[in-house]
Parts: structure tokens; sequence; C-alpha cells
């Protein structure tokens, strides 16, 4: 994996990690610039070592945040 593809970097703690990863789900604040489909997402928890990249499957704007849904 390449981390120099990646829009966005998300350090997400321990749970945090293991909850993107097993649902493919994550709210990310508005100003994130990700608005496209395929765009790839890197997911580092610190606290075990553990990095992940996902790719965009669909996002949804609501109102204060974007609801993201990776691929499986």
């Amino acid at each position: 994996m390449n981390r120099k593809d990646a829009v966005v970097t998300v350090n997400a703690t321990a749970k945090q990690y293991h909850e993107i990863t097993n649902k493919r789900k994550l709210r990310l604040p508005i100003g994130k610039a990700l608005f496209e489909k395929g765009a790839k997402v890197d997911v580092y928890c610190p606290q075990g070592g553990s990095f992940q990249q996902l790719v965009v499957k669909k996002f949804i704007v609501l109102k204060n945040h974007v609801l993201v849904e990776f691929c499986k």
C-alpha cells in the first residue's frame, strides 16, 4: 500500500480503528476533501501500530459531517 495515494489520513484509537475496519463506515467533518468515488483513506492506530488503506465506495454529505462507506 502506498500512503502517498491517500486523500485523507485518519488517526484512530484502537476501538475506533476496530469499528472503522469492521463496519466499513466513517464520519468525517465537512472540511475534508473526499468527494470522489474510489478515493483512498488511510486509517492508522498508533497504539497497536496498525495501518489500513480503504477505498471509498460512496459518501453522503449531511448537515455537519460526511458519512463515508468503504468497499469490502
